[in-house]
Formats: structure tokens, sequence, C-alpha cells
């Protein structure tokens, strides 16, 4: 609750400032550049008069009124968002991020042309909005100065993160250098928001993620327990989920498979809390830590992936948790079919919420039918937005007719 206070003080604060400088709408080049260096993990920054330089050909795209600078009949002046994104279709993150662009399209075309009055009303003026996106080419090393060149290449007088909590977590830090408030539109990780008091979330913390789904599947154990033989009068065949003995929810044993970002590593980090909050028994290594196996984001070699999950087959897990990207999930899918193992349960993250998940199962994907997991948006979800009046439902179907997704 404080923290969301501060939100609303802040953009209260940054609002009546866009009241008194939108019309000056002069454009900040000098200001503090944050540079990643992938050699050693780590940023450094340092005042410049200029912005900093980006690969030649990096993607820059804007959406909403090309007027920056003067008031018109309509508005008093205008409120510009700069945000980095992986705007390029070769982009590790180019399917998330085309959703989040997506998605402000068609806000802004509801708060400029369908609300009523027209735009974002502070005290007695009313004002248009823009956003400017710099391509971050998924990249740590770009995704600063793409962010830098998007908000003070433009005047912005607000900032947003793109897609990842990896990349987030360094733009973060450029916005707050600034003194920018930043919302994130598509991280999880909580240390991207508790390292600065200017950056805000609208997802879920990621090492809740796959509480829900665990609660699912411990739900359905109990209910096999319930309503069905107890486990001396069933066969393998019969009901697997009795294997072990003692019933279905303590036959469960939990592992846990990741991909090597901070996103997945920040949901598998918790698992075994989670494991232990739901009842089931949590797979260990021979130190006794709890099993958690890594893979890339996007596996190209399918023995490293095949060698991981006979890790967590051999440790007896049977209840399979993917921190993963859909790139992740499908990776695992096609290697439990290689192995011919089927666990009682799989929850993937990141994937079964997608329209890209739906429209291959759709097309065939059938192995996609027996994962499940969270998402921290559905179109099914009922609540009415306080500000836009939409449903979930609403914003689905327009989104479907925009886009044809």
């Amino acid at each position: 609750p404080k923290r969301t206070q501060r939100l609303g003080m802040s953009i209260s604060t940054l609002l009546t400032a866009v009241v008194s400088t939108t019309a000056s709408c002069n454009v900040m080049a000098p200001g503090i550049n944050v540079a990643y260096d992938a050699s050693s993990g780590t940023t450094s920054s340092a005042y410049s008069e200029t912005l900093p330089l980006l690969p030649a050909g990096t993607a820059a795209v804007s959406y909403g009124p090309p007027n920056l600078c003067t008031s018109t009949e309509s508005f008093d002046g205008m409120v510009v968002v700069g945000a980095p994104l992986s705007v390029s279709p070769s982009d590790s993150y180019f399917a998330y991020s085309k959703m989040i662009k997506g998605s402000v399209e068609i806000f802004l075309d509801w708060l400029l042309t369908e609300r009523t009055p027209r735009g974002l009303q502070v005290g007695d003026q009313r004002f248009s909005m823009r956003f400017e996106w710099v391509g971050d080419a998924s990249s740590k090393t770009q995704v600063t100065p793409a962010l830098a060149v998007a908000t003070r290449g433009n005047g912005a007088h607000f900032a947003m993160g793109g897609y990842s909590s990896a990349l987030t977590q360094y733009a973060a830090q450029q916005s707050f250098a600034d003194g920018l408030l930043m919302v994130s539109a598509g991280a999880a990780s909580t240390s991207v928001f508790t390292q600065n008091n200017l950056t805000f979330g609208l997802y879920p913390p990621a090492a809740v993620y796959h509480d829900n789904p665990l609660a699912a599947i411990a739900a359905a154990a109990a209910d096999v327990d319930a309503n069905q033989p107890p486990a001396s009068a069933a066969t393998d065949s019969q009901s697997p989920c009795f294997a072990g003995g003692g019933g279905c929810l303590a036959s469960l044993r939990v592992g846990f498979i990741q991909a090597d970002t901070l996103f997945a590593k920040s949901q598998c980090a918790n698992g075994e809390a989670l494991g232990a909050k739901h009842g089931f028994e949590v797979a260990r290594d021979g130190a006794g830590v709890a099993l958690i196996v890594t893979i890339p984001k996007a596996p190209t070699d399918t023995n490293e992936v095949d060698d991981a999950l006979r890790q967590l087959r051999d440790a007896g897990v049977n209840v399979l948790v993917g921190c993963t990207y859909l790139s992740t999930t499908k990776a695992i899918i096609a290697a439990l079919e290689r192995l011919d193992w089927s666990p009682l349960a799989l929850s993937v993250s990141s994937s079964v919420g997608t329209a890209s998940f739906a429209a291959s199962t759709r097309d065939g994907w059938w192995q996609a039918e027996y994962a499940l997991g969270p998402s921290p948006w559905h179109r099914t979800v009922p609540t009415v937005g306080n500000f836009s009046g939409m449903t979930s439902a609403d914003f689905a179907a327009r989104y479907a007719a925009r886009h044809n997704e």
C-alpha cells in the first residue's frame, strides 16, 4: 500500500510538472548515461552532454499525435513516454514486445478518441499522449542507451520498461539516473524494483508465479485421494498417482528446470518453499539441496535438454515445474517426448497464456495440451478497469480485431 501511495504521489507530482513545462518541449540531450559491461556484468554511469550512441540502423517507432511542442484546440499539451523495446523481428523478445506495443496502441486510441473527456485530465487542463520506442535488440548492452535516446532524445516525461526482467534491471538504472518514473511492462523479478524508488511494475512477483499451478495440482491430487480407491486397490496402470503408497498427494515429488535468465531463476529460487506450502516432497540433489537444473532460454542442443531432464527423472520427480519462456517450454515438451517420460503434471511459465501457444496447439501441437501454467492476465477475468471501464474480454476483443491474434 505504501509503495502504491508513493506511485500515486509521484505521478501527481510529475504530471503537475508536465503542465508547467510541456509547452516549451525542450529535448534534453545532456544527462547521465548508464552503460552495461558484458564482461563484468556490471554497470557504470557518467554525465554526458550528448546522447549515447546506438548501432547503425537501430529502429525507432512512435505512436500518438505528431506534434510534441504546442497546444491545440483539443489539448493543452502532450505527455511523452519513452521506452526501449525489442522491435525487430530478429530480436529474442520480439513476440512479447509486439504484444506490449499493440496493447499501448489500443490504449492510446481509446484515450485520445473515445474517452470522455478525451486525453489525460490534470487540474483544469487536458493532455494528449505519445509513446516513443527505440530498439533494444533484446540486449543488456543496448537497453540503457536505447532508453536514454527514447526519453532524453524526445523530451519524455516518463519511462516505460520493455520486456524481460534481465533488461529492465538495467533500464531502470538509466531512468532513475535521469530522474524519471518508470512503469515496467514486462518484468517480474523483485530485484528490478527494489534497486530504486522510481520503478514500478504491473506483474506479480516472479517468486509466486507457480503458486496457483501447484495449488491446482495439489487440489487435484487431494480429490483423487478423496474419491478414488485406496492405493492398495490400484495398480500403476490404473492410477499412477498412487505409486509409492500413502495416497496420491503423498506420492508427488516436485523438481525444477529453469531457463538461464534472471526472470526464470527468480521463479525457481522460491520453488522449494512453494512445494512445501502445497504439501509436495521436493526432489534434492546429492548435497540435499532442492534439485533445480538449468538450460538456455532458447536451447539449440537437444542433448543438453535431455540430460537436464534425465537428472529430474532419475531423482523420482513426477511433478515438473518449468521456469521458462515459450522457447524453453517447446524444447522441454519435445525432450519429454524423446525420453518417453510423462510426469503426472507439468507447469510452465510465460507460455500457456500466450497467443502463440494457443495457435500452435490449435494447429496440431497436441503434446502441449499436457501442460498448465500461470498467466498474470487472461481475457476471462471479470474485473472492470477503474480508468478505462473495460473488462478483460473487451480488451481481448479489441486486440484480436486490431492484430488478428
